[in-house]
């Protein structure tokens, strides 16, 4: 693998960690307002 294979393979798996985490991220907010959603509704 020369350089500039490398820093590119480097560089796409981080961009691919990052988008997996801003995601997971944004699925765990979802989920939670989802949760206080539901709580909101069971209470009032």
């Amino acid at each position: 693998m020369n350089k500039v294979n490398k820093k590119y393979f480097k560089s796409s798996i981080v961009h691919k960690t990052s988008k997996f985490t801003e995601r997971h991220k944004s699925f765990k907010k979802k989920l939670k307002s989802t949760w206080y959603f539901i709580i909101d509704k069971s209470l009032f």
